[in-house]
C-alpha cells in the first residue's frame, strides 16, 4: 500500500483493490475494508470507497490529533440538520472516535 505525505507530515494510507486498508471500528461494530481512496483534503480528513457488513460505503477519516474531534463533530452536526429540515441525505450508518 502507498502512502501519500499530507501536510505536518501526516501520512495518509491509500488503498487499492488488491491492496485493501481494513479499519477496525472501536466499539466491536465490525471493520471496514478501504477500497479506494477518493477524495483527500490534506490534514483533515480523507474519503474511502469501503465494504462494510456486505454493504458499499464511503467513509471520512478526518485526521491531526488537534482538530479531527472537532471537525468530526462538526460534520455530524450538519448531517443531522440536513435531516431535521427535510433535505435528501445518506443515512449516516456509523459516527466514532
Amino acid at each position: 500500500m502507498t502512502r501519500q505525505p499530507g501536510l505536518r507530515g501526516l501520512s495518509l494510507p491509500m488503498p487499492t483493490e488488491s491492496e485493501p486498508l481494513t479499519l477496525r471500528l472501536p466499539d466491536g461494530r465490525g471493520q471496514l475494508t478501504c477500497l479506494e481512496a477518493v477524495r483527500e483534503v490534506r490534514g483533515k480528513r480523507c474519503v474511502y470507497r469501503c465494504r462494510w457488513h456486505d454493504t458499499d460505503v464511503y467513509a471520512k477519516v478526518f485526521i491531526g490529533r488537534l482538530h479531527a474531534r472537532r471537525r468530526w463533530q462538526r460534520e455530524k452536526r450538519g448531517i443531522e440538520a440536513l435531516a431535521a429540515h427535510g433535505l435528501a441525505t445518506p443515512p449516516l450508518l456509523y459516527a466514532g472516535l
